[in-house]
C-alpha cells in the first residue's frame, strides 16, 4: 500500500496542478478576449469620427488590454510580447478587425509543451450607417491560384501570413519603449519620420526593427503587397518558406 501511495500521490498532485494551470491559461485567454471585445465596441461607436482609422483602433486595443486583469507575467515578453499585426479598419465597408497573439508560458511544462500560443481575432462593424455595395468579388473560375508579391519582391508567396511579408506589430506604452529589446537584442529609438515633439501614449514596434513609431501607418512600417493570379508564365520563383 505504501508503494502504491508513493506513486499515486505525486501523479494526483501533478494532475491537480496541471488542471489548475490550464484553468489559469484559459483565464488569461478570456481576459484578453474581454478586453478586445470592449475595445472593438468602443471603436465601432467612434466610427463616425472623420479622423477614425487604424491608429485609433490600435490605440484603443492596447489601452484596453493594458487596463485589463491579464496576468502579463505569464505572457512571454509581458505586455510588449502581444502582437497586434492585422488589427485595422477598412473605411470602404466599415469593417474593424482586432487581433492579438502571444506566447503563454505555463508555470511548468505540461505534456512536454513549454509554451502555448494564443491567437485571437474579433471582427465588428463601425456604426457608420448603411450603404449598398455593388459588384461581387467572387470569380467564376474556381481553379485560379492566388499568390502574393511584395513591392520590389523577387519571389511570390502562397500565404499572406508568410513571415517574409507579414510583419509583427506590438503596441507598448511610450514610457516602456526605451527598455524594450528587438529579436537581435538591440534597443529601440524614435523614428525620424513619424515621431514629433509630443510623446504619444502608445508607440508601435516590430520584432526585427530598431525604431518605435507614433503611428502604425508610418511609411517605415508599410509593406505593399499585391494579390495576383498565378499563371504558367510567371517569372518569379516561389518563396522558400511558403511557396512549396
Amino acid at each position: 500500500m505504501t508503494a502504491e501511495a508513493a506513486i499515486a500521490v505525486p501523479v494526483f498532485l501533478w494532475a491537480a496542478f496541471a488542471l489548475l494551470e490550464m484553468v489559469h491559461m484559459l483565464g488569461i485567454h478570456q481576459e484578453l478576449l474581454t478586453a478586445m471585445a470592449g475595445s472593438a465596441h468602443i471603436s465601432s461607436v467612434r466610427g463616425y469620427d472623420e479622423d477614425f482609422g487604424t491608429d485609433q483602433v490600435l490605440t484603443q486595443l492596447v489601452l484596453q488590454i493594458g487596463r485589463s486583469y491579464v496576468d502579463f507575467g505569464r505572457i512571454r515578453g509581458g505586455m510588449a510580447g502581444i502582437d497586434y499585426w492585422g488589427t485595422g479598419y477598412d473605411p470602404e465597408n466599415g469593417d474593424i478587425f482586432t487581433k492579438a497573439s502571444c506566447q503563454l508560458a505555463p508555470a511548468f511544462s505540461m505534456m512536454g509543451t513549454g509554451q502555448v500560443r494564443a491567437a485571437l481575432t474579433l471582427h465588428t462593424r463601425a456604426f457608420v450607417g448603411g450603404k449598398y455595395l455593388n459588384g461581387s468579388s467572387s470569380s467564376d473560375d474556381g481553379d485560379e491560384t492566388v499568390v502574393y508579391v511584395a513591392e520590389n519582391g523577387v519571389v511570390y508567396h502562397r500565404s499572406r501570413e508568410c513571415a517574409y511579408i507579414d510583419l509583427s506589430l506590438h503596441g507598448v506604452p511610450f514610457g516602456q519603449a526605451a527598455s524594450q529589446r528587438n529579436a537581435q537584442g538591440g534597443r529601440y529609438y524614435g523614428c525620424e519620420r513619424c515621431m514629433g515633439d509630443e510623446d504619444p501614449p502608445v508607440v508601435y514596434i516590430t520584432d526585427t526593427g530598431s525604431r518605435y513609431h507614433s503611428t502604425s501607418q508610418c511609411g517605415s512600417l508599410s509593406r505593399t503587397v499585391y494579390e495576383m493570379v498565378l499563371t504558367s508564365d510567371c517569372v518569379l520563383p516561389p518563396c522558400s518558406r511558403c511557396g512549396r
